[in-house]
């Protein structure tokens, strides 16, 4: 048996060994990148959804839900969704698609009493919004040079209704106050569970979903 006494090739196994170390360095460099872009990528769609379920909400119990509870208890000649379409959709040029989407009967139970599963089915009271929802629309961009891009479509229901004492005139009291209550009558809100989801109109995958709890 003959042993090789020598260190020739050593220089050349080193420099594989380091080659391969860098290489395996460098690679990992750019799986980090990549994965950092993806993930703020994500971010920044599911900040969009998000964004667009909380201005849902906010059309939802700001706009819509003080004359949803006229409706509800004085039954006026105009009936939601010509409500919304001339009135809303009107005011808000970035609102479209308006769809009240339970019936007159649903509504008004789901706005002023708590037992409302028989009008409206056991649908009507589970988590998923966009199952049955109350009412649907679609938020639009408003960015610059964007006006025409396809926006979110946002999806509200009612789950819970907790009778209490407001107002249901319909009137809007923000910035205003009211007299001649009772001494010491405080008086019970209506609270509302809320469920809103929104989904961005060319792809469903990029959503969010809200529960909110509402005190009228």
């Amino acid at each position: 048996m003959k042993f090789i006494d020598n260190d020739r090739g050593i220089a050349l196994v080193t420099s594989l060994m380091l080659t391969l170390l860098t290489l395996t360095i460098s690679m990992v460099m750019l799986y980090m990148v990549l994965q950092s872009t993806q993930m703020s990528g994500s971010h920044k769609r599911y900040k969009n959804s998000l964004d667009a379920a909380v201005g849902g909400a906010d059309i939802v119990t700001m706009d819509a839900l003080p004359y949803l509870l006229k409706f509800a208890t004085e039954a006026p000649a105009i009936m939601p969704n010509d409500y919304f379409k001339t009135n809303l959709t009107d005011s808000m040029d970035n609102l479209s698609d308006v769809v009240v989407g339970v019936s007159n009967e649903c509504l008004k139970a789901k706005l002023t009493s708590k037992d409302w599963g028989a009008v409206c089915g056991a649908a009507s009271s589970n988590s998923n919004a966009t199952d049955t929802p109350d009412m649907t629309f679609t938020l639009k961009s408003k960015v610059p040079g964007f006006t025409t891009a396809p926006g979110y479509t946002v999806y509200t229901k009612i789950v819970s209704t907790t009778p209490g004492s407001t107002d249901m005139s319909g009137r809007n009291l923000e910035g205003q106050s009211t007299t001649g209550a009772p001494p010491g009558d405080v008086g019970a809100p209506y609270l509302y569970s809320i469920e809103v989801s929104s989904e961005k109109s060319t792809n469903p995958s990029e959503k969010s979903n809200l529960s909110v709890l509402y005190a009228y």
